[in-house]
């Protein structure tokens, strides 16, 4: 319905000669629920913010080689060393510091 109604007036916008057309992108259709390149699956994700729970809960700045070495000494997470960089999980741990803070306010 919205794709109807913003293809309608962009047509018309452009049929009435008007200058200020839009260049109108329709919303996506990929959320985070149908994206296939998700970095982490949902165990992946519990154990790793278990393991940087202290970090998530904390202002401590994120190390990225405190970020590796806690996922090396950790048998579950060892494999992501082949599908993440250690920028990617120090990202990962401030994505997931971010949503602790606003879920304790």
């Amino acid at each position: 319905m919205r794709k109807k109604m913003t293809d309608k007036m962009t047509n018309k916008m452009i049929s009435s000669g008007s200058e200020y057309a839009p260049s109108v992108i329709p919303p996506s259709t990929t959320s985070a629920t149908t994206r296939k390149s998700k970095l982490f699956t949902e165990e992946e994700s519990v154990e790793f913010q278990t393991l940087v729970k202290d970090f998530i809960q904390s202002n401590k700045p994120i190390k990225r080689d405190y970020v590796i070495s806690q996922k090396e000494k950790n048998g579950t997470l060892k494999h992501l060393a082949d599908r993440c960089t250690a920028r990617q999980l120090a990202d990962k741990v401030r994505t997931e510091r971010n949503v602790y803070m606003r879920m304790s306010k």
